[in-house]
């Protein structure tokens, strides 16, 4: 087996901003894996400054001297994913190492059996599903959410700023503008810095906007009881295994969890931790890290093998072009029955 590393760098045609920076350009590693017959399979790795625990040094470090004859056993395997997850070399990579790394070893497996990624994980993948739309908070801030329904969004994802109190007013507005049957998620990023009595008081008015979810509500969590459904999303990051997501819920009474496989270790981490949420009685939501068109179209192909009525977070986002994709648009992922991931 060979391993291919080329580097990618881009350009964010808008800033993005996460709980931790803003980001003006995104870098990245694109891998090609060939077996001996010269097929070859295609993974990304873009972990996100600031928001990853490691750097992309450390993932072309650990991928460069990395021993792929330990893959030769989940190439003859009959459950390629189920072998991918139990794979002793990949889980002594680094989170978006092992991401990239395991993305290009299912697209090579799949692309040699001739069947969509997706048929690896269930032979019942929806054919598609409904992609949240982020809308950038800011004075427009209305006028795209609107824009983005128009388009055919029916769910939408808003930051929540610093001073939560001053977003308020502009928060009901936009749910004014986009109408109740619009889905509302909200992104509190732990609400730092956020003082008791304010928290308790934004709580209730949070509540009235009849969120679908509050993500990392942080300080905004009632700790006796959730007066909206939480989500939990970036401290999943520090999940031991999938084992000890029901403890987390039962934690948190979290009714999703947000499953970023570039953050989280790789796509079959993701659904063993989306399986596990299930059976705890949380649903997930499938994300991306702002990395490229190879990984955007695998994490679809997980969306659409869980399938379970919720959209995933897989609107339009800047990091396509910035690594050399044509823009992506409209607000639903269509499965792919081509071999493989369905791009490279």
């Amino acid at each position: 087996m060979k391993l291919e590393i080329e580097r990618l760098e881009g350009v964010l045609n808008h800033s993005w901003s996460s709980a931790a920076a803003s980001y003006s350009k995104r870098v990245g590693l694109r891998l090609r894996l060939s077996n001996v017959d010269g097929l070859m399979g295609f993974g990304e790795v873009a972990p996100l400054p600031g928001y990853s625990v490691e750097p992309l040094s450390k993932a072309f470090d650990e991928l460069s001297s990395f021993e792929l004859n330990a893959l030769e056993p989940v190439l003859g395997g009959t459950e390629p994913a189920q072998m991918a997850r139990e794979n002793h070399e990949l889980h002594g990579l680094s989170a978006a190492a092992r991401c990239g790394l395991e993305m290009a070893l299912l697209d090579l497996v799949s692309r040699a059996r001739g069947v969509a990624m997706h048929r690896l994980f269930t032979a019942d993948a929806a054919a598609s599903v409904s992609a949240a739309a982020l809308v950038p908070w800011g004075p427009s801030a209305i006028e795209h959410a609107v824009a983005c329904v128009h388009e055919g969004a029916t769910t939408l994802k808003v930051k929540l700023a610093r001073d939560i109190s001053g977003q308020l007013e502009s928060l009901y507005a936009l749910r004014a503008a986009v109408g109740p049957e619009v889905k509302l998620r909200l992104d509190a990023n732990g609400a730092p810095g956020l003082a008791p009595a304010d928290a308790a008081r934004i709580r209730g008015r949070i509540a009235e906007l009849n969120p679908e979810f509050v993500e990392e509500p942080g300080a905004l969590r009632d700790p006796e009881k959730n007066v909206f459904p939480v989500a939990l999303d970036e401290s999943l990051q520090s999940l031991g295994g999938a084992d000890e997501l029901a403890g987390r819920v039962a934690d948190t009474g979290a009714s999703y969890v947000v499953l970023k496989p570039m953050l989280l270790g790789g796509l079959t981490r993701c659904h063993a931790l989306a399986l596990a949420a299930e059976d705890a009685g949380a649903k997930a939501v499938v994300s991306h890290l702002v990395d490229g068109p190879i990984a955007f179209a695998a994490y679809g192909h997980l969306a659409c093998a869980l399938s379970n009525g919720v959209a995933a977070g897989l609107g339009p986002h800047p990091g396509l072009q910035a690594f050399g994709a044509a823009a992506s648009s409209g607000y639903r992922i269509s499965r792919s029955d081509a071999p493989g991931i369905g791009v490279g």
